[in-house]
């Protein structure tokens, strides 16, 4: 297009809204980045000022930096590219595992047993996971690639999250509380 138009003299702009998606998921990625990082950072420093110990607060961030850096690979892994819909999942996710990973910390240090905070608060934080999972699921039979993909990446950040939460975060602070 570009030869054919350089033959005559007029200026000209190629647009369109393909033109202008394709500007926007291009820079996801770099304000992704950011984003994520500047949410990581603000998370902790609410977390340090809740628990007060630096052991604590890093051990709770475990199941949300694991979380976020699984939903890339797992967005790698399934060729799920990202663009505006799954831009917002990781954020998405670590609001979700934050809360677990907090109720898991606080149940320990109240306790001083990870048996005790799994059998404590282990049931809420299972039920409300798959009851998450059950309402994501639904999205599974949307004929839209972009709802299944949101629904597919928010269960497995889901699974992931609790998973990590109840098993390596447990394990850690019980050594450490």
């Amino acid at each position: 297009m570009s030869k054919i138009l350089a033959r005559y003299e007029y200026n000209y702009t190629i647009a369109g809204t393909i033109f202008v998606w394709v500007k926007i998921n291009s820079e996801i990625l770099s304000s992704q980045i950011k984003s994520l990082f500047i949410a990581l950072l603000l998370i902790f420093t609410i977390v340090l000022a809740i628990f007060r110990r630096l052991i604590i607060s890093l051990t709770t961030m475990i199941p949300i930096g694991f979380t976020a850096l699984m939903n890339f690979i797992n967005m790698t892994v399934l060729h799920i590219n990202l663009e505006i819909s799954t831009s917002i999942i990781t954020s998405m996710l670590m609001g979700l595992v934050i809360d677990y990973s907090i109720h898991i910390a606080s149940e320990i240090k109240r306790t001083k047993s990870a048996k005790a905070a799994v059998e404590n608060v282990g049931p809420a934080i299972l039920g409300n996971a798959l009851g998450l999972i059950a309402g994501f699921s639904i999205l599974l039979l949307s004929p839209l690639a972009l709802f299944s993909n949101v629904a597919i990446l928010m269960i497995l950040g889901i699974s992931i999250g609790v998973f990590v939460t109840l098993t390596v975060e447990t394990w850690i602070l019980e050594k450490f509380i």
